[in-house]
């Protein structure tokens, strides 16, 4: 009788564990009853841009709880769609190309994983520009200039965005930009090309609108400055300088000989075509021909202040190397003879100048009276310099056995170099040119 009360009462207890363990799991797992998702802070939202967000979700029992889009719990309990935007490691990422966004709004909507039924949804309007400009400090450009630039743009929500070349690219494509020929736009700057064959004329432009939108379209235009003085380098090379005479040693007395100076190379003949610029009458056309060597420049010239210096000059001749000086001859000793003095090394001759070069110009009638914008130096170099000669020195001291050594003689100075010839005057001739870059 003992045993079944006992038994009983066992079982009392048990049931009422069970009882609490319901009613707290109960209490703990309150069911959803509604989500929303928050409003962002953030009053422009444009293409490219990327933000967290939070849902709001509400419990029957009463109680909120609000939940990142990065968080694990919103990972492990909702599911995502999106329009005009995509949803990518907790972030919510706007597409980049207007075209992906249908009528400048983007949706995400929320779903939870246990009741699809149960979602929130929010719909994000993107920003658009309503006007812009753009600022520089300089409008007149050289060859392989670089120009930055600072874009203002204000969107419809009133804010003013502004671009320059600390921008990320992604916000760069906010507007469509292109640049005339020979000149490119990368990221917040201007770049010209060094080579004039690449423009059409003297100025280039740059044409800006946002994306989708051609009425705000404006076209900036800039100069490039052909009113300066340009260099055309054909020198001869110059020769390279004797070595100088090997220093004397305790076994080698004698002084080492300089070594002969180089030849100066000549100056390059040059064939030089110009014509008027046929985009722009106060333009020259210029074109500098190396033949020998299949080597072409090309210029404009504005015959306003502008002119173009040809140099082609001879090269100077390489100096001669200095003669070494002899060692001093070592003095007798009980069984061996005095040493005779060192001989001083001769100087190298100084290497030849090079001639200057001929250059010949060819004009059209037109431009003839602009021949004087062009400025030949066709000078010969000049010549190497003779390398001096090293000194002999004493012979060794002699004793009672032995006399004194004879000294050892200086060497012979190297000679001067021969001069060049200069190029004269630079011949002029007219004829029809047509230069056809």
């Amino acid at each position: 009788m003992g045993l079944l009360v006992e038994s009983i009462g066992m079982k009392s207890y048990l049931s009422g564990i069970t009882f609490f363990f319901f009613l707290s799991f109960s209490l703990l797992a309150s069911d959803i009853k509604h989500l929303s998702i928050n409003p962002i802070s953030q009053v422009t939202i444009l293409p490219g841009d990327e933000f967290h967000f939070f849902v709001t979700i509400t419990y029957d029992d009463g109680k909120v709880k609000t939940v990142k889009s990065s968080s694990n719990k919103f990972r492990d309990e909702f599911l995502t769609e999106s329009e005009g935007c995509s949803f990518q490691s907790g972030k919510l990422v706007i597409n980049k190309l207007r075209n992906q966004i249908l009528d400048n709004k983007a949706i995400i909507k929320v779903f939870s994983k246990d009741d699809k039924e149960l979602s929130a949804e929010r719909t994000f309007s993107i920003a658009y520009f309503k006007k812009f400009t753009l600022k520089y400090d300089r409008s007149y450009l050289k060859l392989g200039d670089q120009l930055n630039v600072l874009l203002e743009a204000t969107t419809n929500t009133e804010e003013v965005i502004r671009l320059d070349k600390n921008s990320y690219t992604r916000k760069w494509a906010w507007f469509n930009i292109s640049a005339s020929r020979g000149a490119v736009f990368d990221k917040g700057a201007i770049i010209l090309a060094n080579d004039v064959r690449q423009f059409d004329c003297d100025t280039i432009s740059l044409t800006i609108f946002p994306e989708d939108a051609d009425s705000l379209k404006q076209v900036f235009r800039f100069i490039i400055n052909y009113s300066t003085s340009f260099t055309s380098d054909f020198n001869g090379e110059d020769g390279k300088d004797g070595i100088q005479g090997k220093k004397s040693t305790s076994s080698e007395v004698d002084g080492g000989n300089g070594g002969v100076g180089e030849i100066g190379a000549d100056g390059k003949d040059l064939l030089v075509y110009m014509q008027i610029h046929p985009c722009n009458t106060n333009l020259l056309k210029v074109e500098v021909r190396d033949t020998t060597n299949n080597k072409i420049q090309y210029f404009i010239i504005n015959k306003n202040n502008g002119k173009l210096v040809i140099n082609c000059e001879g090269g100077n001749g390489g100096n001669g190397g200095h003669g070494a000086n002899g060692e001093k001859g070592k003095s007798a000793g009980k069984r061996h003879k005095p040493q005779d003095g060192g001989i001083g090394g001769d100087g190298g001759n100084g290497g030849n100048a090079g001639n200057g070069g001929e250059v010949t110009i060819f004009s059209s009638l037109k431009a003839m009276p602009y021949t004087g914008l062009i400025v030949v130096n066709n000078k010969a170099g000049a010549v190497g310099t003779k390398g001096k000669k090293g000194k002999g020195k004493d012979g060794g001291k002699g004793n009672m056995s032995f006399p004194d050594a004879h000294a050892g003689g200086d060497g012979v100075n190297g000679e001067d170099g021969e001069g060049g010839v200069d190029g004269g005057d630079a011949n002029i001739l007219t004829q029809e040119v047509e230069l056809t870059w």
